[in-house]
């Protein structure tokens, strides 16, 4: 065992040692950049200062340290390394597929990666605002408005043809559709498709570079597939972290999904008093018992499913980062 194997299994709990407080301690695995990703990163990180410098002078300090207290715990490191807690495979889909067929102009790619930055900010920024976590101020409205104008700027210079035009729009819409009151989710299948349309803006970027590369219609169906499947892992894991607090306030998530009836019971009582210990204590014994593992298996499914889908595609690299991330879980799988 290597001890980058060794420190992911410390990262994920098995579950005979779960417990709701190690919940917060999952993590995928690391996955490295090669030294032509890292100059990227390095430029993604810059786009959160370009930001707020779109913003009204009076309101640009102000907004560069609204974002340090509400979107980074009040690290101002934290802002300048922003996108360095995005799992690489958000962005660096873009470059591999840039890469891989060569012919895409490199502007064309800084375009692609703009619009992808501004994309994974406004997912954070508006579940923060719709949370209420954040306050709907002028500022933050404000900084909305700004990102999002720098993510349709960046989408119209990168679109060429009518096609590519209708794909923004297309999934623009259906972002909205999924994200603005969406629609009931009775099972864990009509959870998913909502998720897809909820990650749908982060879609575009990587489907422009992909038609720019030469990926015939076929093709770019498998990229968003495999971009989607990622997502889901990504939700997925997110699920298992916060399922205290959603079991709490009785939101049905992948997690709640994923139990047995019985376990689905528990989680609704657990919303009744979630101080109580003894509920408490039934919720940690239905998430190791049934839970866990079922989280950890949709997990594996959803990031091999996006490796196999890389690997058709000629996306080596690409496939290899997601299966870096699945290692915790395939060393665990119970």
């Amino acid at each position: 065992m290597t001890l980058l194997e060794a420190t992911n299994r410390e990262r994920w709990p098995t579950p005979g040692r779960l417990t709701l407080s190690a919940l917060d301690s999952l993590t995928f695995g690391e996955v490295r950049l090669t030294a032509a990703h890292q100059p990227l990163r390095d430029w993604l990180n810059q786009r959160v200062p370009a930001f707020c410098d779109r913003m009204p002078a009076t309101l640009r300090d102000s907004a560069l340290l609204a974002i340090q207290a509400h979107l980074t715990r009040y690290r101002a490191c934290h802002v300048a390394a922003f996108y360095d807690k995005y799992y690489p495979p958000a962005w660096t889909v873009i470059p591999f597929l840039a890469d891989s067929r060569g012919g895409v102009d490199p502007s064309q790619v800084y375009n692609a990666l703009g619009a992808q930055a501004a994309a994974m900010f406004l997912h954070l920024l508006d579940d923060r605002l719709t949370d209420g976590d954040i306050p709907v101020d002028n500022l933050f409205l404000q900084l909305r408005t700004e990102v999002w104008y720098e993510f349709r700027d960046a989408l119209g210079r990168l679109a060429g043809s009518d096609e590519e035009k209708r794909t923004i729009e297309s999934l623009v819409n259906l972002y909205f559709s999924r994200i603005h009151r969406p629609p009931d989710c009775p099972d864990l299948s009509a959870y998913e498709e909502v998720f897809r349309g909820q990650s749908a803006t982060s879609l575009i970027a990587p489907l422009l570079i992909a038609a720019r590369a030469g990926y015939d219609t076929g093709q770019r169906r498998l990229v968003r597939s495999m971009y989607e499947e990622f997502c889901l892992a990504w939700r997925v894991l997110d699920d298992l972290r916060d399922a205290p607090a959603d079991a709490a306030e009785d939101q049905a998530t992948a997690v709640f999904h994923l139990l047995p009836p019985e376990g689905r019971e528990i989680w609704h009582d657990v919303s009744m008093d979630p101080a109580d210990g003894e509920r408490r204590d039934a919720l940690v014994g239905v998430l190791r018992s049934t839970a866990y593992p079922a989280a950890a298996h949709a997990i594996h499914t959803h990031l091999t499913t996006a490796a196999r889908a890389a690997d058709e595609l000629d996306l080596a690299g690409l496939g290899g980062q997601y299966r870096a991330l699945a290692l915790p879980v395939e060393e665990n799988m119970p």
